[in-house]
């Protein structure tokens, strides 16, 4: 990993995916919760915006240089190089200064050590925004704007950058209410982060912020992307998720999933006009040893 050795972090987030067998028999209640909870996503996905402000959002290159849509804003939520180096920086800078996207916004990951140092000063921002626990109002055509907030904290084990210790919480009510879009490096726990590797206090600030848009990535096998819907079903499965696994998981999971499955019976779509996070994981690289290359994702606001 050009001169640092591959930790512990590193083999957790670059696993493979665990088969539906062995997450049935490690936890059948929140196999069946996860499960139900798939199913509405479909559902919701039937009501998906293919209109409005379009965002395109990439994640994970890690020095590859993928095809990138043209959209209104282009971001990119971290790990723009592998080793962290100004020069791959500034080969990375000089790949997203040949869009012709009228705003581009990035965040660091943490494999980009250079941007946690005075190296930063060298590169050529130039047409770039870079946000650190911060926001941006970016303008779009037609003379409207959207706001972005940018963080690329993630939680140790690694000897990386933008990194804090697991029982720190650099989270709570730090988040931007004026944005419609979010952008980490880390997931929320239980939203595409493969076995709630995610954190619990971000989960918690997404519930309080509400945005329309919310990017991230680090986990590359969690690519892919879902809508949050502040329901109760949603809760129910939360509330699963958190609790302990196991054959049986508790009576009370039991219960729970009961409740869910009587909500998803009662399902109701989510229309265009209410509230709810579209979520993405946006990692290009992945697989087994990050052999393959996904396709930048494509949103509407």
């Amino acid at each position: 990993m050009f001169g640092h050795p591959r930790s512990g972090l590193d083999a957790l987030l670059h696993r493979p995916k665990p088969t539906q067998w062995q997450l049935f028999i490690a936890s059948p209640c929140k196999f069946l919760a996860r499960l139900l909870y798939d199913l509405q996503q479909q559902r919701h996905t039937r009501n998906r915006r293919s209109r409005g402000t379009k965002v395109i959002c990439i994640s994970n290159t890690h020095n590859n240089q993928p095809e990138v849509p043209y959209g209104d804003i282009l971001i990119h939520a971290g790990d723009l190089t592998q080793g962290g180096t100004l020069d791959e920086m500034s080969t990375a800078f000089s790949w997203l200064r040949t869009f012709p996207h009228p705003s581009k916004v990035i965040i660091a990951g943490n494999h980009d050590v250079c941007l946690e140092s005075e190296e930063r000063a060298k590169l050529e921002w130039k047409g770039i925004t870079y946000l650190q626990d911060s926001a941006t109002e970016v303008s779009l055509p037609g003379g409207s704007s959207q706001w972005v907030y940018g963080s690329a904290w993630t939680p140790t084990p690694g000897a990386w950058a933008f990194q804090y210790a697991r029982h720190e919480d650099p989270w709570t009510d730090c988040l931007d209410m004026r944005c419609n879009i979010l952008v980490t490096h880390m997931p929320p726990r239980f939203r595409l982060d493969v076995a709630g590797y995610g954190d619990d206090n971000l989960l918690r600030e997404l519930w309080r912020t509400r945005p329309r848009l919310y990017f991230f990535g680090h986990v590359h096998a969690g690519y892919g992307r879902e809508l949050v819907v502040y329901d109760r079903f949603q809760a129910l499965y939360e509330k699963i998720c958190r609790g302990p696994s196991g054959w049986i998981g508790g009576v009370k999971a039991v219960f729970d999933l009961i409740k869910m499955s009587a909500r998803f019976i009662g399902f109701r779509a989510c229309s265009r006009g209410e509230s709810g996070t579209v979520l993405v994981n946006a990692a290009i690289v992945g697989g087994l040893k990050d052999t393959e290359r996904r396709e930048p994702v494509i949103e509407y606001l």
